[in-house]
C-alpha cells in the first residue's frame, strides 16, 4: 500500500476515478472498498482523501484491524 498510486487499491478503475473526482469537487472523500494485493488476494479497507490545494497528494488507508497506513 505504501508508496503505491491509490488507484491501484481499487478493484475497478471506474471506482477509483469516481472517488478522485469526488475529492476534486467536494474537497474530501471517505469510503470503504475491497482492495487488491500484489498476489491478487483482496482485503477490506476504509480510505479517506482530502484536497489541500497543494500538490502533495496525501491519504490514509485503514484496514479491518484498526491499522492506519499513510500514503504520500
Amino acid at each position: 500500500v505504501l508508496g503505491k498510486p491509490v488507484t491501484e487499491l481499487w478493484s475497478t478503475k471506474e471506482e477509483a476515478l469516481e472517488a478522485m473526482e469526488a475529492v476534486r469537487t467536494n474537497r474530501s472523500w471517505m469510503g470503504e472498498l475491497v482492495a487488491r494485493r500484489k498476489d491478487d488476494s483482496v482485503f477490506d479497507v476504509q480510505l479517506s482523501g482530502k484536497y489541500s490545494g497543494k500538490r502533495s497528494r496525501k491519504g490514509y488507508v485503514h484496514d479491518g484491524f484498526g491499522n492506519r497506513y499513510y500514503r504520500a
